[in-house]
């Protein structure tokens, strides 16, 4: 697995900065390592960032948290009885009643990462659910990223903008900027048809400096 100490190397390589270069310290690679694998969560439902886990309803209680890092909901399901139904909250209204109790079988999202379901739970109830998650923020050097070491040179192309833009250098910034959209879309086509992610070519002479 690639590690946040040989990302800064990969795209020290790309940039041609030596590690001793004041003007691009680890710390300033860190921060920007971290801004690429946020940018990259954003751009689609990536496999490598789904998540699946229980959460455990209790009697009289309808609304529940997703894990910490979740950014998106996929779907609840109870056993072999399918995904729930997703609704509205407004449509969610008739079930304020705590009376009205049984097996939930619908859910609304509550922000971002919660959820509220229907009915009331008559029962304690196992639901199984699927999530997507945010990339954690690596600051150790033996940190590693959930993005697949196939992908490891999407994260560097942008990286490699944001060093550009850093340091002035126009050609650079586009040049990464180009070459980030590039893998974006091949990894999109490559997720779409299987789950097992190939390595795309890479262009490893950036040609800079």
């Amino acid at each position: 697995m690639t590690q946040l100490t040989d990302i800064r190397d990969l795209v020290r390589e790309a940039t041609r900065f030596d590690s001793s270069d004041a003007s691009l310290t680890d710390s300033n690679l860190t921060s920007l390592i971290n801004r690429g694998l946020k940018a990259i969560a954003t751009e689609h439902d990536w496999p490598w960032l789904y998540a699946e886990t229980t959460i455990s309803a209790v009697v009289g209680t309808r609304d529940y948290n997703f894990p910490t890092g979740a950014t998106q909901i996929s779907f609840v399901s109870f056993e072999d009885d399918g995904p729930f139904v997703v609704k509205q909250l407004k449509e969610l209204q008739r079930y304020n009643d705590t009376t009205i109790t049984g097996q939930p079988y619908m859910f609304a999202p509550v922000g971002v990462t919660s959820i509220r379901i229907a009915p009331y739970p008559d029962q304690a109830y196992t639901l199984d659910v699927g999530y997507y998650q945010d990339e954690s923020v690596l600051s150790g050097d033996t940190n590693e990223p959930l993005l697949p070491d196939a992908y490891d040179e999407m994260l560097v192309a942008y990286v490699v903008k944001l060093v550009g833009m850093r340091i002035g250098n126009v050609e650079m910034s586009r040049s990464g900027a180009s070459e980030y959209r590039e893998w974006v879309s091949r990894t999109r086509d490559n997720v779409k048809v299987t789950s097992v992610l190939p390595r795309p070519t890479a262009r490893r002479d950036w040609g800079w400096r």
